[in-house]
């Protein structure tokens, strides 16, 4: 019986649709135990073999099988390309992070030592399901620097390859590589930066260099902050003093510190404090006590990182962080015959029953309560009972039925004056005009699509 739940769980997973989180990871690769490994299973993931990531977001998946039999494995992963996706493992839990706008491919290997591997193709982007944003940078629209200093941020968005110019080389100079746009002061004064995509929209920094700010040193975050382990992340703003700025954890173990031009990240690991330090170009600092654990009251508001909106498929499951607020959580779905949910802790997990739109609600021990609307999606791939090709009179309106995917779904006519086409629900209707061709585009609300070609007579 067992045997068959964890095959089970592999046909599922074939199915599983990549939910973009809230959090920021980093490193290539780890390992971990994970018991009682079956004989006969092979290596397997609940990640699809194309997934789809938002920038600087995370999504969590699981790894399991493979080992040759053994009563126990170790599970490692790596990415061909660390400036797009890096990856981690812990124990059977994979971990995703988008890096910046592009491809990469995901190695899942078992200790096995036979070669056992699953590749996984991650495609990042700027916004939702991978797709791109306007182009932006993290580097605020005004910036103060010491003489003679770097700084690097990310940059993304837009149509890339990006180029950078700027108004007063003897004041700033900047550079672009990938995604990362360096800017580096020269001498005193003011200059601006401006970065553009390949369709020339463009953003602009304004630096101001030898220069320190009318105000001293800060940080949005709080002085006493209380955060959720398990890698999970929290980002604040950094102003004042004299960037560029640094920062590090007194406790490495316990959180880790991160800053991308005026932006704080912080990222609880396990249970216990830390002291984050936050300095400026010259040496003017301000700290923050933090406390990593699930606690009895927290200094941050409720939250998720399942954000406002998943997309998982039928069958598939995706697990989430659920912190702040004042523990202990209660769940509870507004549809059970779509979507269910249950808390271990901190740990939220998210069940998708069957295809249509659930919502789910969290409340801590105070009735604070966010919701995370659960659309959940077949487990097969977009289709259409159409064939590729078809041709119909002028007048005339056959219809034919779209399935699978992630529902809802939308449809055009490349060319109204030749065919129209109507959706509802399930259900298209292509309507011929006049002579001549037209494509019609089926897509579902994850952007996959299929398309049928129609020849009007």
């Amino acid at each position: 019986m067992e045997h068959t739940n964890i095959l089970k769980k592999i046909w599922r997973a074939a199915g599983t649709t990549l939910i973009a989180i809230a959090m920021v990871g980093c490193g290539g690769g780890g390992g971990g135990d994970v018991p009682l490994t079956k004989t006969g299973v092979p290596l397997y993931t609940t990640a699809s073999p194309t997934v789809a990531i938002v920038a600087g977001s995370s999504s969590s998946f699981t790894i399991g099988g493979g080992g040759g039999g053994a009563a126990t494995t170790t599970y490692s992963a790596t990415s061909n390309n660390t400036a797009v996706a890096t990856v981690t493992v812990s124990g059977s839990k994979l971990v995703i992070n988008g890096i910046a706008n592009g491809t990469a491919t995901v190695m899942v290997m078992d200790s096995s030592g036979s070669g056992n591997s699953v590749s996984i193709t991650v495609n990042v982007g700027g916004g939702v399901n991978g797709t791109t944003t306007a182009l932006y940078t993290t580097a605020q629209t005004a910036i103060t620097m010491a003489a003679n200093i770097s700084s690097s941020y990310l940059i993304a968005g837009g149509t890339g390859p990006y180029t950078v110019t700027t108004s007063n080389a003897q004041i700033a100079t900047a550079s672009i590589a990938g995604n990362t746009l360096q800017i580096n002061s020269v001498g005193s004064g003011t200059a601006t930066i401006a970065a553009f995509d390949t369709t020339g929209t463009s953003v602009k920094v304004t630096v101001t260099v030898s220069g320190q700010s009318s105000a001293n040193l800060y940080t949005t975050a709080p002085s006493t902050l209380t955060v959720a382990p398990g890698m999970t992340s929290y980002s604040y703003t950094i102003a004042g003093g004299t960037g560029p700025y640094v920062a590090n954890s007194s406790n490495p173990a316990v959180a880790s510190a991160l800053v991308l031009g005026n932006t704080l990240t912080v990222t609880g690991i396990s249970a216990g404090t830390a002291s984050i330090y936050i300095y400026d170009a010259v040496g003017a600092n301000t700290m923050v006590a933090l406390t990593v654990g699930t606690g009895t009251a927290s200094n941050t508001a409720l939250f998720t990182t399942s954000m406002g909106a998943v997309t998982i498929a039928s069958g598939a499951n995706a697990t989430y962080i659920v912190g702040g607020g004042k523990p202990p959580y209660t769940i509870t779905s507004n549809n059970t015959a779509i979507a269910t949910a249950t808390i271990a802790g901190n740990t939220l997990t998210i069940n998708g029953v069957g295809p249509g739109i659930a919502t789910i609600y969290i409340v801590d021990s105070i009735n604070t309560s966010i919701s995370t609307a659960v659309t959940v999606g077949s487990a097969l791939g977009l289709f259409t009972t159409a064939p590729n090709a078809v041709t119909i009179a002028a007048g005339s309106s056959p219809s034919y039925a779209i399935h699978g995917g992630v529902a809802p779904y939308t449809a055009t006519s490349s060319n109204t004056a030749v065919a129209t086409v109507a959706l509802s629900g399930t259900t298209y209707t292509v309507t011929g005009v006049t002579a001549g061709t037209a494509t019609i585009a089926l897509v579902d609300s994850s952007g996959a699509y299929v398309s049928l070609s129609v020849t009007v007579k």
